[in-house]
């Protein structure tokens, strides 16, 4: 196996375990807010950066991807990146957390769909 299909497998099942942790360390553990969440930033971080290894280590490889796979790639990465900003926004306290939250939650969604899809297409 290649750099390249490793680091995209391993993204691959830390998305839904990176989502696990947000879910179960918000509602269920005790303790400071950034602390009960630090796993789940950690986890995000590393989704990331990994998919972004992927990406490095895949350009060979681009140009057998069909055009609508490479857009179900490029989407997922970009879905990653507002992920990254809105859980950095949701640390900091204010009022608007409540609709940081619901796109954060929205765009997790997204980008699984985009995961998948690509997924899918590249098997």
């Amino acid at each position: 196996m290649n750099p390249g299909d490793a680091t995209a497998w391993f993204a691959t099942a830390l998305f839904p375990s990176t989502a696990a942790a947000g879910f179960i360390f918000r509602r269920f553990a005790s303790g400071a807010f950034a602390i009960r969440l630090r796993p789940h930033f950690v986890l995000g971080y590393a989704v990331f950066a990994l998919a972004l290894a992927h990406t490095a280590f895949a350009m060979g490889a681009m140009r057998t991807l069909s055009a609508i796979d490479l857009w179900l790639a490029t989407l997922a990465l970009s879905g990653l990146a507002v992920q990254a900003f809105l859980g950095a926004s949701l640390q900091a306290p204010g009022v608007y957390r409540t609709v940081l939250r619901r796109w954060h939650l929205a765009t997790t969604w997204s980008v699984a769909f985009f995961i998948a899809a690509h997924v899918m297409l590249t098997l």
